[in-house]
C-alpha cells in the first residue's frame, strides 16, 4: 500500500474510532481517554493515565492488513461484554487483563489486544465493542 493510501486508511481508522489519527514513524495512532470521575488513595484524580484508550495499525502488506494495537481502560463491568464484542472478530487475540492501581474507586482493569488484518475491519470491532460501555463519554 503506498503512503497516500496509508495517510487515507489512518483518516478512515480515526473516524471509525471517533478519535483524531496521528502517524509518527509509520504508526497511525489514535489516542482517546475516558472521563470517568475516579479517585485514588481517596483523593480524586484525572489523570490521564488512569482511562486512556489507545489504538494503532502499522506495517501494512500488499494486501492492506497491518499489525493492529489495541490497550483500553474498563470499569470491572464492562470487562465481560467489552471482551465478548472484541471476540466476535476471530483474528483478535486478547493480550491482558489487569489491573494497574490499588484502592481505586470505580475499579479498573485494563486490556491490550492485537489483530493482524484490514485496520479499517479491527476499528469496525473496536468501535462495535465501545457500544458495551457503560460510560462512552472519550475526548
Amino acid at each position: 500500500m503506498n503512503h497516500d493510501n496509508f495517510d487515507k486508511t489512518c483518516d478512515e481508522f480515526g473516524k471509525i474510532i471517533g478519535g483524531k489519527p496521528e502517524i509518527k514513524n509509520g504508526v497511525c495512532t489514535v489516542e482517546l481517554v475516558r472521563n470517568i470521575p475516579t479517585s485514588i488513595l481517596g483523593v480524586r484524580s484525572q489523570s490521564r493515565l488512569l482511562y486512556p484508550a489507545d489504538f494503532s495499525f502499522e506495517s501494512l502488506d500488499s494486501n492492506g492488513d497491518a499489525l493492529n494495537l489495541g490497550a483500553i481502560a474498563l470499569l470491572q463491568a464492562e470487562v465481560t461484554p467489552f471482551l465478548s464484542a472484541l471476540r466476535k472478530n476471530d483474528n483478535i487475540l486478547i493480550g491482558t487483563l489487569s489491573n494497574h492501581w490499588l484502592y481505586e474507586e470505580p475499579r479498573i482493569l485494563y486490556t491490550h489486544f492485537e489483530a493482524l488484518e484490514n485496520p479499517l475491519e479491527f476499528a469496525e470491532t473496536v468501535s462495535k465493542a465501545f457500544e458495551t460501555l457503560q460510560e462512552q463519554n472519550f475526548t
